[in-house]
């Protein structure tokens, strides 16, 4: 299979708790890697941005552009919550159509979001929610300049069998507050080799962000980059990576083909 998935974390996760996802995307027969990103649980909390989260996920892109493959590689990225905004800087300018342009081989050839912020050139996470965390969001916790999850089970695993659930608590990590309050950089998103490739996957049971909050952010969104994306829902917590990681790769697989089958 020439198709690839790269998925980005969500904040506070560390790559590991996306291994039922990637499992199961391996076991659909294509190559899936978790990225990772200097926010999490940052040493220096206080210097940490979304932008150099952006350029870390970007070294491990382009590193998949270069392993030597006897096919062209062609990456869709999958993106999860805050992972959406850090995805989509990371991809711009390397589609699949430009790289081969400049003579460059392999590309991404799409961008999926699950429950996930697409990203604002300029915009901060914290400006694009009012300048507001989250309810069940500690700040300055357990550390200056660090917040975390209260009571994480029932904000983002409330339909995960608790087994599971409780193993994925400890893969969370406290995140750097400075990462929410900097703004990324240039989306892919906007790029229009990328209209038509861009996906959103709504989990509708999502107590961490509401489906009101998810079909809000995509309207204003479309509103203002005017592109419309592909959408489809679940009916899962924000977590459909480990509530349905079956039904969630055969999503992605139906969407990874399409964009495939798009050609360039």
């Amino acid at each position: 299979m020439t198709i690839q998935f790269l998925i980005v974390p969500g904040a506070g996760h560390l790559a590991k708790a996306y291994s039922p996802l990637a499992s199961a995307l391996q076991n659909h027969g294509y190559k899936a890697t978790i990225a990772s990103y200097p926010s999490l649980n940052a040493p220096n909390p206080m210097s940490a941005t979304c932008a150099q989260d952006g350029a870390a996920v970007r070294v491990l892109l382009l590193s998949l552009f270069e392993e030597g493959s006897e096919e062209e590689p062609k990456i869709v990225l999958v993106n999860h919550s805050y992972g959406g905004m850090v995805g989509c800087q990371a991809a711009y300018g390397e589609h699949l159509k430009g790289r081969r342009d400049a003579g460059k081989s392999g590309g991404v050839i799409g961008i999926i979001n699950m429950a996930g912020f697409p990203g604002k050139e300029g915009v901060s996470l914290m400006q694009a929610s009012w300048g507001k965390s989250a309810e069940y969001v500690r700040n300055n916790q357990p550390a200056p300049g660090l917040c975390e999850v209260e009571n994480p089970v029932e904000v983002f695993f409330h339909d995960v069998d608790a087994d599971l659930a409780n193993e994925t608590v400890k893969l969370l990590r406290p995140h750097s507050m400075n990462a929410f309050a900097t703004p990324p950089g240039p989306s892919a998103t906007t790029e229009p080799a990328l209209k038509g490739r861009l996906a959103f996957l709504k989990t509708t049971e999502d107590k961490a962000l509401s489906p009101t909050d998810q079909d809000m952010i995509m309207e204003m969104i479309e509103n203002m980059d005017g592109v419309k994306w592909l959408k489809k829902e679940i009916q899962t917590s924000h977590s459909p990576f480990l509530s349905k990681p079956d039904v969630t790769a055969r999503i992605l697989e139906e969407w990874g083909l399409y964009f495939e089958g798009l050609g360039w």
